[in-house]
């Protein structure tokens, strides 16, 4: 199909002798040494990649005790959480109930404590406090901190042990483009 297209194409048929006269070159080039170490060298990596298998393994251990051991402890932290049993044995959560100060208060208390906390933030403030920050000057405030801390964290997660950056693949092969010389 080929050849028969290359009859009939000029450009097509270039191409084919010029592909013709590199494989031909190719065969009589000397073929290359083995290396003798390759064995080695196939042996020390798949030794690496056993020992990185292993510290995966102690870092999920470690990880999975760590949490076992935050549930264990769960139970006992404090009073926020109730545990009560319903009529078939199960426990069920429940928060604490929590007392809402602010809904004791009469209209009048609330307001004079609103107006108190307002003139406290006056005084002891070097600004103006309004009901709302302008979106400008918390956006630029929020960008170097995300930035902070994606750094920091990636810098936690390059120190985990086992963490290897990716070795770039070297190419095989170098292409070139042949064109058809004219003959």
């Amino acid at each position: 199909l080929l050849g028969g297209h290359a009859k009939e194409c000029e450009g097509c048929r270039a191409m084919l002798r010029t592909q013709g006269r590199i494989f031909a070159g190719l065969r009589s080039l000397p073929s290359p040494k083995h290396e003798q170490d390759l064995g080695h060298r196939v042996l020390d990596q798949l030794r690496v990649d056993q020992r990185k298998r292993k510290n995966r393994r102690i870092m999920l251990l470690a990880l999975a005790t760590a949490a076992a051991l935050m549930i264990a402890l769960l139970p006992f932290a404090g009073d926020h959480v109730r545990l009560r049993q319903d009529g078939n044995g199960l426990a069920l959560v429940t928060p604490a109930a929590q007392q809402d100060s602010a809904s004791q208060l009469s209209k009048q208390e609330a307001e004079d404590l609103r107006l108190v906390m307002h003139q406290f933030m006056l005084r002891f403030s070097d600004h103006q406090l309004g009901m709302f920050e302008p979106v400008d000057q918390l956006a630029s405030g929020i960008r170097p901190l995300a930035i902070t801390f994606n750094f920091a964290l990636d810098t936690l997660r390059r120190t985990f042990p086992g963490y290897s950056e990716p070795k770039p693949i070297e190419p095989q092969a170098i292409y070139r483009e042949f064109r058809p010389s004219i003959s």
